[in-house]
């Protein structure tokens, strides 16, 4: 979400954000909490006059950010917070056990452990697949965002 705010109250406020840029007193932030008062949330970003090769190279950053996004998720599916792959390896790996409608053994990295396959019961693996569309949804809908707001 994108949110202005003027430069005195800067100042007053806390919170997780991005400063992505200003134009006269008013700052600019990205953030993916919903941000208090004095923060002001926009739909879409004003132009900060950026040069066609200035956006360039920022979508080619974006892209290079999500692309390492989208290389894992996280689901605790498992009963603990596991880390998987989603190269397309493990993403067929994962549609094959799904289609067949049964258990298999999925990769997953726990803390300070190796990765390593883990047997999955039917419903653990369509949980792990409901938080691989949800994370991938979500990191594409914020490039989305983003794009539209440079």
């Amino acid at each position: 979400m994108f949110f202005q705010i003027k430069q005195e109250d800067i100042t007053k406020v806390e919170g997780e954000f991005d400063f992505l840029g200003s134009i006269g007193d008013t700052y600019f932030v990205k953030s993916e909490d919903r941000l208090q008062e004095p923060f002001v949330q926009i739909k879409k970003l004003p132009s900060f006059t950026l040069t066609e090769e200035q956006r360039q190279l920022l979508l080619q950053n974006k892209e290079k950010e999500v692309q390492t996004a989208l290389c894992s998720f996280v689901s605790n599916a498992l009963g603990e917070l596991g880390i998987y792959d989603s190269d397309l390896v493990q993403q067929a790996n994962l549609l094959q056990i799904l289609s067949l409608g049964k258990g298999g053994k999925l990769r997953v990295k726990y803390d300070g452990e190796e990765k390593q396959y883990v047997f999955h019961t039917k419903e653990q693996v369509k949980q792990v697949m409901s938080d691989w569309v949800k994370h991938k949804d979500r990191i594409l809908s914020e490039f989305e965002e983003f794009k539209r707001g440079i």
